[in-house]
């Protein structure tokens, strides 16, 4: 009896320790037409505990007006600062390291400013693996599963208005 119970036991530690691998699901980020400075926000789920974050960032036609920043969120007040942070044009990248022990994987992972100046309404694309810096985003070594998402080009609510005002006006006239 007593092996048996030793052996379940066995079994179920590992299951019980187990930690859950970091998860990136960017999804579709909705920003305005011909605006500068637009926050994004990249989130993390799946808690495992973690070191630090190699984040990388492409768009699709669309610039980046900032480096990506790792300061808010999970590595707020545990982080060695936003290293190597650089950007040009739509790709960016930030690695940080925490001060001491490990932040776990979930909540906001990083943040960055985009410009749809001269960008029409569309989807483009956004990855966490822009093929200019060659690798995926990670945490310090410890690979993520990452589902890139895009960024839709929405109307200003002005342009989005005036259209709809435009329509009504239009189909009174008709009747």
């Amino acid at each position: 009896m007593k092996k048996v119970m030793i052996l379940v036991f066995a079994l179920l530690v590992p299951v019980a320790t187990a930690s859950a691998v970091p998860t990136i699901d960017v999804g579709t980020i909705e920003v305005e037409e011909g605006q500068a400075g637009q926050t994004v926000t990249i989130s993390v789920t799946g808690g495992d505990a973690v070191y630090g974050v190699n984040f990388y960032v492409g768009i699709d036609t669309i610039v980046l007006d900032s480096a990506p920043t790792v300061q808010t969120g999970i590595f707020a007040g545990n982080n060695n600062g936003d290293v190597s942070a650089a950007f040009m044009g739509g790709v960016g990248m930030v690695t940080t390291t925490t001060q001491t022990g490990t932040v776990a994987a979930n909540g906001i992972l990083a943040e960055f400013t985009v410009s749809t100046v001269g960008v029409p309404q569309g989807l483009y694309a956004l990855t966490l693996a822009p093929v200019a810096i060659g690798v995926p985003t990670d945490f310090a070594g410890v690979a993520a599963n990452i589902t890139d998402g895009f960024i839709k080009v929405t109307p200003e609510p002005a342009s989005a208005l005036l259209l709809g005002l435009g329509g009504l006006f239009l189909r009174r006239r008709r009747a």
